[in-house]
């Protein structure tokens, strides 16, 4: 789905450990906010890997926007994925603004 081989990611990747730390760095107490349902799924792996707590929530969109309003974001969102998690957030947070600017 992402394109990346696991040759690539044994040779440049993060531990769970570095990565889960890192995000409970950078999002203590915030609210983050996802478009997809498999991604509570690997969050949990993520952080269950680690053995680490999350000190941050992730919330599907739906949660915080409602149904009706998450389906007309969605609809928003490029007809193309990229499967890349810093593409997919700006164009979800590009769709949200969109719409509340509407």
């Amino acid at each position: 789905m992402h394109g990346l081989t696991q040759d690539h990611l044994l040779k440049e990747g993060e531990t769970p450990d570095v990565v889960a730390r890192n995000m409970n760095q950078l999002f203590s107490g915030q609210v983050l906010c996802s478009d997809s349902p498999q991604d509570s799924f690997w969050f949990d792996v993520l952080f269950e890997a680690a053995d680490l707590m999350p000190t941050f929530e992730l919330k599907p969109l739906e949660v915080l926007v409602g149904r009706e309003a998450a389906s007309d974001i969605y609809r928003l969102l490029p007809t193309t994925r990229r499967h890349r998690a810093l593409h997919d957030a700006a164009a979800l947070m590009e769709a949200c603004r969109a719409y509340f600017e509407a």
